[in-house]
């Protein structure tokens, strides 16, 4: 095993203690603000500004990720958005918000490309499905774990925002202390780009416009339920503690369909996977509608089937397009597919969050 393959597990655990921290934060914006008596527009701003500051790390990602050492980058990019999520407790000034919010948002998306552009370079067609099944595993796991905390750690805002800091700052820089004296991936200097080969050829441009549009539509999806789940939950009299516990099973639910839907792309087709997908993201967003006003423990088992169906989205079009793309432009690729799903998601956020505080409205009356 090289000692790029050797970095394979420190870096995941690294990745997973940093997205503990980012899911964390994505969960408690909503409630922090909403607590500080916000607007339902002011939270959706700063929701949505998170995205958008992933999209702008999406842009800038591909000229800084060639050319830097990639465990010093990521520990600098860690440590940044640390201290952006260390800020957000000395300020309840929502300009101050969108700004710290967006920041940490371009740092995670730089950790993403960072990640993917180089699993992506280790990964052949025929297993490449399953590989970006796995790494999105690890993603949601992660993901999952931070709402978790909410019920752990207790009612504390400050606390939860300490602790979201200190889970996004410290990994990566502790990993490069431990791991610098090992070769990192390998650096690859990526031409700019604005035509991606496939849609020179006849034809090609229709075959990358509906992955693309898949993916925005995935980052809607995705974006909505990240940030603003959590508000409908509080209107329906849910406590952080069981907050938290749907939320995360939200997530986590995607642990349990990504690898047959991940695997049935790699075996039967990759249109097969997708189609599965939507209509199964379709059918269970009604089913949770349905399950409202039942128990909690069924609108928890809804979202559960629902996050299996809408986390797989992202994988099996970047694996579409994964397929037509050369090596030399994996980076590009990576940051045109995060940039495109934040753009969703910075959409289904800023959207949603209205539609939050009218049903907590409906709720109320």
């Amino acid at each position: 095993m090289d000692a790029s393959r050797r970095l394979i597990p420190p870096l995941l655990l690294a990745l997973g203690v940093y997205l503990a921290g980012n899911g964390l934060l994505l969960t408690l914006t909503g409630l922090h603000l909403n607590a500080l008596g916000h607007s339902a527009q002011q939270i959706g701003v700063v929701g949505g500004a998170y995205f958008a500051g992933f999209a702008l790390g999406a842009m800038l990602a591909p000229r800084l990720v060639p050319r830097f050492e990639r465990l010093a980058l990521l520990a600098v990019v860690g440590l940044l958005s640390g201290a952006a999520g260390m800020a957000l407790m000395s300020t309840h000034e929502v300009l101050v918000w969108v700004l710290l919010r967006g920041l940490c948002g371009a740092c995670v998306a730089t950790v993403y490309i960072a990640i993917e552009s180089w699993l992506n370079r280790l990964a052949e067609t025929r297993w490449r499905g399953r590989l970006l099944g796995s790494y999105m595993a690890v993603v949601q796991l992660a993901l999952g774990a931070g709402p978790w905390l909410l019920g752990l750690v207790g009612q504390d805002d400050s606390s939860l925002l300490l602790l979201g800091a200190v889970l996004l700052g410290t990994p990566f820089a502790l990993m490069w202390l431990g791991w610098r004296s090992v070769a990192a991936p390998a650096r690859v200097v990526v031409a700019a780009v604005v035509v991606p080969p496939a849609a020179e050829a006849a034809g090609g441009a229709l075959r990358w416009r509906w992955p693309l549009l898949g993916v925005l539509v995935a980052g809607f999806l995705v974006g909505a339920s990240l940030s603003n789940t959590s508000l409908f939950l509080e209107a329906l009299r849910f406590d952080r503690q069981a907050i938290g516990t749907a939320t995360s099973a939200l997530i986590w639910g995607g642990l349990v369909l990504l690898w047959p839907l991940t695997a049935l792309s790699d075996g039967v087709g990759r249109r097969a996977a997708i189609s599965v997908a939507f209509a199964g993201t379709a059918l269970s967003g009604a089913l949770c509608a349905l399950v409202l006003g039942a128990s909690a423990s069924a609108l928890t088992a809804g979202l559960a089937l629902f996050g299996g169906f809408v986390f797989a989205l992202y994988p099996l079009m970047a694996a579409v397009l994964n397929d037509v793309t050369p090596p030399a432009r994996l980076t590009w690729l990576a940051s045109l597919l995060n940039g495109t799903f934040s753009v969703g998601a910075a959409l289904g956020t800023a959207m949603t969050a209205p539609l939050a505080q009218a049903f907590a409205s409906l709720q109320a009356g």
